[in-house]
């Protein structure tokens, strides 16, 4: 009897995917830091995904066994607007967790590249679409990703967008 209790436990301590993810201390910290910075600057970017629930395709040739595909796309609601940085969070159990592939914000550089817009800057209704964008998975479980931009409007005051795109723990059957 005690033998089968423990290997139901080990099974389930070994199953990655069956609890949340651990971030150490100063990831964590830096998620808060990043949060609050968030708060304290206006809302000026519209961000949107499509869709905004997502099923996963198997990742191959990616560091990630599923990926879930979208489209971002931002625009400006204030004006004309460079954008000067972005990134994405996870929701892990009660929180936001700063997580991108490189582990660091994204420049203006990255966003012009990856929305085709010259000089990474939002022109006042016009807006730029990253039809590429993703988030990556070694687990099928359901899960939230928030991307967040911070920019810089004419009279050089930073506003910022987000907005959340859902992981469905489920994968795309394609017809």
């Amino acid at each position: 009897m005690i033998s089968i209790l423990l290997l139901v436990i080990a099974a389930g301590v070994s199953d990655q995917c069956s609890i949340e993810p651990v971030y150490d201390e100063a990831l964590l910290e830096q998620s808060k830091t990043l949060l609050l910075e968030l708060e304290s600057i206006p809302d000026g970017i519209v961000v949107t995904h499509v869709p905004v629930e997502v099923e996963a395709t198997q990742a191959e040739g990616s560091a990630y066994k599923y990926k879930w595909d979208y489209q971002t796309s931002v625009s400006s609601s204030r004006g004309s607007v460079r954008i000067l940085e972005f990134g994405c969070f996870l929701w892990s159990g009660d929180q936001w967790v700063f997580k991108t592939f490189t582990g660091t914000r994204f420049t203006n550089s990255d966003f012009r590249d990856w929305y085709t817009c010259p000089d990474g800057e939002l022109v006042a209704g016009q807006q730029y679409t990253d039809p590429n964008n993703w988030t990556g998975s070694n687990c099928l479980r359901p899960q939230k990703t928030m991307w967040f931009y911070i920019g810089e409007n004419e009279n050089g005051e930073k506003v910022k967008g987000a907005a959340i795109v859902q992981s469905l723990a489920k994968v795309k059957v394609e017809p």
